[in-house]
């Protein structure tokens, strides 16, 4: 699961990097890696892992942030909101990640990144 959490918070905290001061990103990248660990503990099935894949997923439709990056921003100060996608949903599935940036737009895996 670690790698998979990197991934997703890599994708999500190159976003933040050209907007917000380098130590608010890093308090983001923290407090969105520790809820997600959190959020994901005992919803990860790697033997199964379409699993929970919809309780796994994050998004952001019409700028209205899915709750847990909404809080995680509000803990941190920061309006992500204003510079993720107006249309984004990321999938942490146990062995890929999977991104779609728009309504009907393509859905790819990222790179896995090793754990920070």
């Amino acid at each position: 699961m670690d790698a998979e959490l990197d991934t997703v918070v890599t994708f999500l905290t190159k976003f933040l990097h050209s907007k917000f001061p380098s130590s608010e990103v890093s308090a983001f990248r923290t407090q969105l890696s520790a809820a997600l660990y959190q959020r994901y503990a005992g919803h990860w099935f790697p033997a199964d892992p379409t699993h929970g894949c919809a309780y796994r997923a994050l998004h952001s439709v019409e700028g209205r942030l899915d709750p847990l990056l909404k809080e995680v921003s509000k803990a941190v100060g920061l309006p992500i909101e204003a510079v993720l996608p107006r249309h984004l949903t990321v999938w942490c599935d146990p062995g890929e990640v999977s991104v779609r940036i728009g309504v009907q737009g393509s859905i790819w895996p990222l790179e896995m990144t090793a754990p920070a």
